[in-house]
């Protein structure tokens, strides 16, 4: 027995469970139980557990633990630990579970922040930092357009990565100019019009052209001179 039967009875009454192999013990702590947990873990519906697996063994007389995800890692929230007694093992694995613990709370903050959804705050957060370097680095001067005139655009019902298409599947694209767009958004901020998709496409467009802009001032400025 890698742990003692009073310390199995307290993890256990505390919601965790305990799987025994052959040379390790392995804890869990399953969905709707007490203690911290990611919302967003492996993205799975019908998964059982929300939060990582902790792998406990002995070697060379010392207690290790193990959350190991990352090839080769470490990565966010993986440790491979080494305690001289079986207490500090056991307190370790608690305060994962039910404390405030650095290697828990990196992996949640990975997972939060690699999640497959997003949300207005967040798209409010990133606007304003764009809008902080396009100060920073042009500040009220005007932009000018760049010089590659009209461009194609692929509709948007071709954009979905997960659509099927045949070998020799065409797109059949539309030219798009932007000072024309511009225009157009131009008109309608003036008019306090409400934007429909097409302006918010236009806006990624815009966006692209701006990518440009201050991917060529930052090569104008690491020029050595």
């Amino acid at each position: 027995m890698i742990i003692n039967n009073q310390n199995i009875e307290k993890l256990q009454k505390k919601g965790l469970e305990l799987i025994f192999l052959e040379k390790e013990i392995r804890f869990i702590k399953k969905k709707n139980t007490k203690g911290n947990y990611i919302p967003e873990w492996r993205n799975d519906k019908n998964a059982q557990i929300e939060c990582p697996a902790i792998d406990l063994t002995i070697k060379d007389n010392k207690f290790v633990a193990i959350h190991w995800d990352w090839a080769p890692g470490p990565g966010p929230g993986d440790f491979h630990l080494i305690f001289d007694n079986e207490c500090d093992a056991i307190n370790f694995i608690d305060n994962y579970y039910y404390g405030n613990n650095e290697y828990f709370e990196a992996r949640k903050s990975h997972e939060y922040l690699s999640r497959d959804t997003y949300n207005i705050n967040e798209i409010e957060q990133i606007i304003k930092q764009l809008l902080l370097k396009l100060s920073h680095e042009f500040g009220s001067n005007e932009i000018s357009f760049g010089e590659r005139g009209s461009y194609h655009k692929i509709p948007m019902d071709e954009w979905r990565l997960n659509k099927h298409y045949e070998e020799n599947h065409k797109v059949n694209a539309t030219i798009g100019l932007l000072p024309f767009e511009v225009t157009k958004l131009r008109r309608k901020l003036n008019e306090n019009e409400e934007f429909n998709y097409e302006d918010v496409n236009n806006i990624s467009n815009l966006l692209f052209e701006l990518s440009i802009k201050l991917k060529e001032k930052t090569v104008v400025n690491n020029t050595c001179k």
